[in-house]
Formats: structure tokens, C-alpha cells, sequence
């Protein structure tokens, strides 16, 4: 009955992961299209040469994926 969403987001080491953790997670909290069960999921996934890779899995029903796709990157574009 849903889809999970599979967006990354890359920030500089120099940059607090827990504030942009929480930037994220209110990002998602805010948007409708984005189930609030099963919880969305956010965390760290990889680290390259000047970045760290954030995972952000946010759960929509099949028909939104690509509208929730689209929504998320551009609002948490906003936020940031």
C-alpha cells in the first residue's frame, strides 16, 4: 500500500549533522504527501572525499512517488 522513497542529500564535514537531521526530519513532518507510518528514515550513508552522503527514505503511496520525490527536493532546498 506504499512506496519508500529513496533521496540522498550530501553536506560538507564542517556542517552539524544533527541540525541538518532535524532540518531534514521537519522537512518531511511538514509535507502531507510524505506517511508518517512506517516512519520515514534518515541517516548517514556514506562518506566520501569531501562530503557526507545522508539517506532520507520517506514512505508515499505508489501513486505519489514522483510528486514526493519532486516535493521533498525542492522543500528541503527551501529549508536549507
Amino acid at each position: 500500500g506504499y512506496v519508500r522513497l529513496e533521496v540522498n542529500v550530501t553536506i560538507p564535514y564542517e556542517q552539524s549533522y544533527p541540525k541538518v537531521e532535524q532540518i531534514i526530519k521537519s522537512t518531511i513532518s511538514k509535507l502531507p504527501i510524505f506517511l508518517s507510518n512506517p516512519v520515514p528514515e534518515v541517516g548517514i550513508i556514506k562518506f566520501d572525499s569531501h562530503n557526507v552522503e545522508i539517506a532520507v527514505r520517506p514512505y508515499v503511496l505508489p501513486d505519489d512517488f514522483w510528486i514526493g520525490t519532486f516535493e521533498f527536493n525542492s522543500a528541503i532546498k527551501k529549508a536549507f
